[in-house]
């Protein structure tokens, strides 16, 4: 899937948007900054969330300049700054009801360079480029608890990034991949707040640029999965009798996503529906031997 990085150029020095995979900050983006200016640095990388894709190269980006700064919002922070304890920590937190396979851990681990320090900011923190160029970050958590974008008022520019995901990865106009979110509620919230916003352009990571207009519709696209996956685990789940998380996930997707199968990443977005539900007072859930069991009363 493509991945985008987001330049803007600073008075004294280039701000990144995330440092994809291992390689990709040695190999394109250092190399790229220099061919337009040579001589001016990157001085801040913001991580938008610490997913593998997106901040893998921190410790590249460290090397080649020690005085730039990493920039992660404190939720992520634990994640961003310790790779492998992203691996453990993200992709067994459904075990044992949902085990995640060695060979996509040691996949995603491939992924990641050594640790790198980073530093914390909030919603609310301003980056100043330079006269009349500021960034303020946002909160926008759902995708990951400590998700954020970079919104530029004055020119109504938004840097989006996996906030906000539609009806999920495409590959030749086809879904191959639900959105993945681990907070429903903070998820929708982040939509509302993006829409408020109403920023002339839009830099998502993963998805084309987007004007006002198409925008409004990707939010809509992305609120109608929402309540289509949360309408489908409901409906399973009507009938009163327990599964589990793997055989809910299996059974749901692929009718959201009509060719999609099941994995323990789409079992990361169940499972938030799941807890929203049982929040709300529409399912529950007990320990059946080893594993936990949902089911409405």
């Amino acid at each position: 899937m493509p991945l985008a990085f987001h330049l803007f150029e600073g008075a004294d020095g280039w701000l990144v948007t995330d440092t994809g995979c291992v390689g990709m900050m040695r190999d394109l983006a250092l190399p790229s900054v220099a061919a337009i200016r040579p001589g001016l640095p990157i001085r801040y990388a913001v991580v938008s969330h610490a997913h593998a894709d997106h901040f893998g190269g921190n410790a590249e980006l460290l090397a080649a300049d020690p005085a730039c700064r990493i920039l992660v919002h404190r939720d992520d922070a634990a994640w961003a700054a310790d790779p492998a304890w992203h691996v453990r920590d993200a992709y067994d937190a459904l075990t044992p009801e949902y085990p995640c396979p060695d060979e996509v851990k040691a996949w995603v681990a491939a992924l990641l360079g050594p640790p790198a320090p980073v530093q914390r900011v909030e919603a609310g923190d301003r980056i100043e480029l330079g006269p009349g160029r500021t960034l303020r970050v946002l909160h926008l958590p759902g995708h990951s608890p400590g998700h954020l974008g970079l919104w530029d008022a004055d020119r109504g520019l938004l840097v989006l990034n996996d906030a906000i995901l539609g009806d999920g990865q495409r590959e030749g106009g086809r879904v191959v991949g639900i959105p993945a979110y681990l907070d429903v509620d903070a998820y929708l919230a982040s939509i509302r707040t993006v829409r408020a916003l109403q920023p002339a352009l839009t830099l998502p990571a993963h998805f084309p640029t987007m004007n006002h207009a198409q925008l409004a519709a990707f939010c809509d696209l992305s609120e109608a999965f929402v309540r289509r996956l949360d309408e489908a685990v409901g409906a399973l789940l009507a009938d009163g009798r327990p599964r589990g998380l793997r055989e809910i996930t299996e059974r749901v997707v692929p009718t959201v996503a009509p060719g999609v199968e099941g994995s323990m990443v789409a079992g990361l977005s169940v499972h938030a529906h799941l807890v929203a539900l049982r929040r709300h007072g529409v399912v529950d859930w007990h320990v059946d031997g080893t594993q936990r069991v949902w089911w409405r009363p």
